[in-house]
């Protein structure tokens, strides 16, 4: 929560990290029609398939693209299930992953999710709002992506995503492929494969020439164990342009940062 809250504006004598960290979603909601619902408050983004909870998502780590757009929103959003196919979101937010207001100016967005099998969905989502906080010349960012996911008749289960982003002349770009294949009726094997690209720095600051280029994968283990457990193991290896990761607690860096992780999750 600390990290995820860190760069959370302060307006007033209240708002900032110290507070914001407290309240992962707080939100209210009235359906106003049969298929029409109005939210208002702090909920979860609707930008990407990854939340910031582990446990929901296909890998335990979290991909490029999911880690740099934002996790959680303030605002009001209006979900409209058209057909029993088609659903669509309007969101009015504070912007690009912030509670308190850093500037006058409000962000807006859309998502359209259609169910194009009974085991395919295509997805599109979009944010555009000025992100430079007030005393600063505004800057429209406009951000863009495409997402699908499904089962095959295997019982693979694959996901897909696109990020393209643009401010001012600054553009980034993401993109991630997730397969999960199930080995068992408790085990399963998860893959993924990813590149992001700021060279401008817009969304990663890296204070270096090349900015945030980087290519990685992913290869992991879950296990499902009696009593609600679950057992989660990931190697994941990540390869940049530049020296972005450091080496031990000294000062060098290098381009390559490789990880092995494993957890145990209770669900009650």
């Amino acid at each position: 929560m600390q990290a995820n809250y860190a760069s959370e504006p302060r307006n007033g004598t209240t708002s900032g990290p110290e507070l914001a960290r407290h309240l992962q979603e707080a939100a209210v909601g009235v359906q106003v029609a049969p298929t029409l619902w109005i939210d208002g408050g702090i909920y979860a983004s609707y930008i990407g398939l990854e939340g910031w909870t582990s446990a929901d998502n296909p890998t335990y780590t979290r991909s490029f693209v999911a880690e740099f757009s934002p996790y959680y929103l303030s605002g009001l959003k209006a979900t409209w299930q058209a057909t029993s196919r088609i659903s669509a979101q309007l969101h009015v937010t504070n912007g690009w992953q912030n509670i308190s207001e850093d500037n006058r100016s409000k962000a807006i967005g859309t998502r359209i999710d259609v169910a194009v099998t009974p085991t395919t969905t295509l997805t599109y989502a979009n944010f555009l709002g000025n992100e430079r906080p007030s005393g600063e010349r505004g800057a429209l960012r406009v951000f863009n992506q495409v997402m699908a996911k499904g089962t095959l008749p295997s019982g693979t289960e694959w996901q897909g995503q696109i990020d393209v982003g643009a401010q001012q002349e600054c553009r980034w770009y993401g993109a991630v492929v997730i397969a999960r294949h199930p080995l068992s009726s408790r085990a399963a094997l998860v893959g993924r494969v990813e590149r992001y690209t700021d060279p401008d720095q817009v969304i990663v600051a890296t204070a270096l020439a090349d900015g945030f280029v980087a290519n990685g994968a992913s290869l992991g283990l879950d296990v499902a164990l009696d009593g609600g457990v679950r057992w989660r193991s990931e190697v994941r290896a990540v390869r940049a342009s530049d020296e972005l990761f450091p080496v031990g607690s000294g000062t060098q860096s290098t381009t390559l940062n490789r990880a092995v992780t494993t957890s145990l999750a209770f669900a009650f």
